[in-house]
């Protein structure tokens, strides 16, 4: 585990957009990783606990969950400036090089490589998502209950194929279930 920095003084707003443009650049889908490595070790604009639970807000909020980290975030040091400032810093440079290399993989798509290559990144996304999980897992305070609800979900998810809609909303009544039971 990397030991994150203290808690530094409030970035401005080209700090903000320098940070989240290079968290934007460093990684396609699943950058969870790579944001807790830019907010809280490298910047220290969060701690462990702060990006957790930003982290988890951004889940349950439509859109990809970093990009609303990155509006809390530039919210949380500058208000609504720094919330628009944070989202197209990170968004527009990946969205520009996303484009340069759909329109090169275009060109490449009758290559039998590109299959090869494909399944190659789709497989990096997953251990990047898998490992963020647990990072964050490790770092939140994960209960014996909560680690076996988890693994629950990811059989039921990963080898019997069930969908995730249906096996999140399962979780959530387990869970609810479980805490109003212990609170009795």
């Amino acid at each position: 585990m990397e030991n994150a920095v203290p808690r530094r003084a409030t970035p401005t707003l080209a700090q903000l957009a320098a940070g989240f443009a290079a968290l934007g650049l460093r990684g396609f889908g699943g950058v969870a990783p790579q944001a807790h490595r830019v907010v809280v070790v490298e910047r220290g604009w969060l701690t462990d606990a702060e990006f957790a639970e930003m982290l988890g807000l951004g889940q349950a909020l439509p859109g990809p969950n970093v990009v609303n980290l990155s509006a809390m975030v530039g919210y949380r040091y500058a208000g609504v400036t720094g919330a628009v400032v944070a989202v197209a810093s990170i968004c527009i440079p990946s969205t520009i090089v996303a484009i340069a290399l759909a329109t090169l993989v275009a060109h490449l798509k009758t290559s039998g490589r590109m299959a090869s290559a494909e399944a190659a990144v789709a497989a990096a996304a997953g251990g990047l998502v898998a490992a963020a999980g647990l990072r964050i897992a490790t770092r939140a305070g994960t209960t014996p209950f909560t680690a076996l609800l988890a693994a629950a979900m990811a059989l039921a998810i990963g080898v019997f194929g069930l969908p995730l809609p249906a096996v999140l909303l399962a979780a959530i009544v387990v869970g609810f279930a479980v805490l109003r039971r212990g609170a009795r």
